[in-house]
């Protein structure tokens, strides 16, 4: 099945954010709390663009972004953390569009996915 967003954040507040924030714009969207989570929908689903934070418990951000990089799939990817001290280790190391610090302003947000879908 043909998606455009997939949201991967352990807070729920944050993923109901984004549904309501995404859905308003009529994006289709999945919504998960972690990478293993996640992994399993990019397994079932096509995306154009990954929404991940980096720090959630059981399966963090990085082990979806080396999933990613692993498996050479080229979805557009954005990062969207609280942790701004990890910004030059997933520079460095990860394709990823954009690195967005929380809490993010949502219009600036919303323009930089519809430019980059």
């Amino acid at each position: 099945m043909k998606m455009d967003i997939l949201v991967i954040d352990d807070e729920e507040l944050i993923r109901e954010i984004w549904e309501d924030c995404l859905s308003y714009k009529n994006y289709k969207i999945m919504l998960t709390a972690n990478a293993n989570e996640a992994i399993s929908l990019l397994k079932n689903h096509d995306f154009k663009l990954v929404i991940t934070d980096i720090r959630m418990p059981e399966a963090n951000g990085y082990v979806l972004l080396d999933y990613l990089k692993e498996n050479n799939l080229n979805i557009k990817t954005f990062v969207c953390t609280g942790c701004l001290d990890e910004t030059q280790k997933i520079e460095n190391d990860y394709s990823v569009l954009e690195i967005i610090s929380k809490p993010f302003q949502i219009e600036p947000t919303l323009k930089l996915i519809k430019d980059a879908l």
